[in-house]
C-alpha cells in the first residue's frame, strides 16, 4: 500500500526477520499440514505440531517434532491452523491462549473460521499479544462488513481461496 501511495522505503517493513531458525506451529497433522511442514522445512524453518491423533512415527517421518497445545502456542513464530471445528477446538484460539503467544507470533488460518474468536484477535492485535493474522476463513463467511479486522493493517485477508488453483478446481469437480 505504501509503493501505491508513492513510497520507496525498505524500512516500512521493520521489523523484517530472516525466516531459518524460526519456528512455524502446526495446529493439527492432517495432510494438508504435512505439506505445510515440508515447503517451510524447505526454508530452514524448523517445524512442530500439535494433534493428539498423530503418532510421532508419523510426525518424525517428516521431521516434525510433536508438542503438547501449550508448548505449540508459547513457541511458535508462525502458527498455521490446520484443526476441524469440534466441541473442543470451536473458538478455541481466544484471548486467554493469544496471551501466551509470542508477541512476534503470526497466527494463519486456512481451516475454519469457528476456530479463532474474532473478537479476541481484534484485541489481540491492538494489544500486540501477537503480531498479525492471515485469515482465509471468517467466522461467517464472507467476513461481516464492518469487521474491525478489514482496516487493520497487520491482518491479511482471502476469500476462503487458499485451495484453489485451477489444477486443484479441475480435480475437485472430478473427484
Amino acid at each position: 500500500q505504501d509503493v501505491l501511495r508513492g513510497g520507496w522505503d525498505y524500512a516500512i517493513s521493520k521489523p523484517l526477520y530472516r525466516l531459518r531458525g524460526k519456528t512455524l506451529g502446526l495446529m493439527a497433522f492432517g495432510d494438508i499440514a504435512k505439506m505445510v511442514a515440508l515447503k517451510a522445512q524447505a526454508f530452514g524453518i524448523n517445524v512442530q505440531a500439535f494433534d493428539p491423533y498423530i503418532d510421532e512415527t508419523i510426525a518424525a517421518e517428516y521431521g516434525v517434532k510433536l508438542v503438547d497445545f501449550e508448548v505449540l502456542i508459547k513457541t511458535s513464530d508462525f502458527l498455521s491452523i490446520h484443526a476441524p471445528v469440534t466441541p473442543e477446538t470451536f473458538k478455541l484460539f481466544n484471548i486467554d491462549i493469544f496471551k501466551q503467544m509470542k508477541a512476534n507470533c503470526i497466527l494463519v488460518n486456512t481451516a475454519r473460521g469457528a476456530l479463532i474468536n474474532e473478537e479476541d484477535l481484534v484485541e489481540a492485535l491492538e494489544k500486540k499479544y501477537i503480531a498479525g493474522a492471515a485469515l482465509d476463513v471468517t467466522s461467517p463467511e464472507p467476513i461481516k462488513p464492518y469487521s474491525k479486522l478489514k482496516k487493520m493493517e497487520n491482518v491479511i485477508i482471502t476469500p476462503h481461496a487458499a485451495w484453489y488453483t485451477e489444477e486443484a478446481q479441475e480435480s475437485l469437480q472430478i473427484q
